[in-house]
Order: C-alpha cells, then sequence, then structure tokens
C-alpha cells in the first residue's frame, strides 16, 4: 500500500492521503480478503505517512508483513514529507518500531532523489527539496572519495549496512547505475568506523 497514512488524532492532513479510519475499514479487510483467496500472500506498507499512523500500524493487531522505509545517509526524506513544518518524519522511530515488530524492513530514497551522488542526471529546480539536500550532502561526497568510491556507492553501502534493513529498493535507470549499485553491494557492509564517519555528518 503506497497511500500515505495520516494518523487517527490531531489535525496532520495533506492532499491524497488516506486516514486512519478509512486504513481499518477497507484496507485491512481488502487484504485480508485477497490472502483468504489465496490471491496474495503477504501485504505491506510504504511507511512515509504521518510518524503516528505509520507507528499505529506497526503496533496493530494485524501488522504488515513488511514497510518501506526512507533511509539514507542523512535522514532525508526529502519531497516524501508532505505533511508541513510543523510535524516533521521519524524515519529512525520507525525503523526502531519495525525492528521490534519484527516487520522487516525495505529501505528506500538510499540516494535520497539524486541528492546523495557525485551529480544530479536531470535540471533541479532550486526549490525543490532535492536542491538544498545536495548542498548540506557535500560531506557525504568528500567522504566516498576518500574511500574510494562514488556518493552513490556509499550511499548504497550505508542503507545496506542499517541494522534491520532486510533489502533496499534501487532507484536505477539504466545499466551502468546498476552496476554501480552492484559493485557496492559486492563492497559488503561499512565496517563500524566507516558507520561512524558517515553519521558523524
Amino acid at each position: 500500500m503506497h497511500s500515505r497514512l495520516r494518523p487517527a488524532v490531531g489535525d496532520a492532513a495533506a492532499p491524497r492521503t488516506l486516514g486512519w479510519q478509512a486504513y481499518l475499514d477497507r484496507v485491512l479487510p481488502a487484504f485480508t480478503e485477497l490472502q483468504r483467496q489465496g490471491l496474495i500472500v503477504e501485504w505491506g506498507i510504504t511507511g512515509v505517512g504521518h510518524p503516528d499512523a505509520v507507528l499505529d500500524t506497526l503496533s496493530g493487531e494485524v501488522p504488515p508483513a513488511a514497510v518501506q522505509v526512507v533511509i539514507n545517509a542523512l535522514d532525508m526524506s526529502g519531497d516524501m514529507w508532505i505533511f508541513g513544518d510543523r510535524d516533521a518524519p521519524s524515519n529512525q522511530s520507525i525503523l526502531d518500531a519495525a525492528v521490534m515488530a519484527g516487520v522487516p524492513v525495505v529501505g528506500i530514497r538510499a540516494v535520497a532523489a539524486g541528492a546523495l551522488t557525485d551529480s544530479f542526471d536531470r535540471v533541479i529546480d532550486p526549490g525543490h527539496p532535492a536542491h538544498g539536500d545536495y548542498q548540506r550532502a557535500q560531506g557525504v561526497r568528500r567522504l566516498a572519495a576518500e574511500f574510494g568510491e562514488s556518493a552513490a556507492s556509499l550511499a548504497h553501502r550505508y542503507a545496506l549496512s542499517v541494522a534491520g534493513v532486510a533489502t533496499v529498493v534501487l532507484g536505477v535507470k539504466n545499466r551502468a547505475e546498476l552496476h554501480e549499485c552492484l559493485r557496492a553491494e559486492e563492497r559488503g557492509p561499512l565496517t563500524g568506523a566507516e558507520m561512524d564517519a558517515v553519521r558523524r555528518l
């Protein structure tokens, strides 16, 4: 389920989001029925909605079998966060709750929409969140150079090294980018010292 969830209480709202009651009344029964019919084995959610709603889902009576969580070196949600400035993403809390509930985490946004790469492959409007994220990620590019790899390689290795992450979605557009990701995985997880160096950024 890719829809962003709104919390059950409070006034956090955004266009094209799914209310908590609709999730309970319609989505859960639909998934349960699909499972009963043997049409699906499991189901999951994309955990980029309001943190309160995502956390309630993970601790619910019928938790998802997997959750997609923003996992990247600088914890940047970029334009995936749509609930305004009064609230904020809580990716670490969602990751922790998923691990506690035994729900596998599918890492997304490893390169933060391109902000954690050596250079954008497209023109980015200066007002777009990814533009500001790219400026903030200069330290990641410097560190990657010290490690002898590209920023995208370091970003993917970081995401794969985070405890609780079962797999990472690759936002690749061509074979060259795919091969870069495969080489990053072949290099193996970051060492403890390397993880500390990234986190200090």
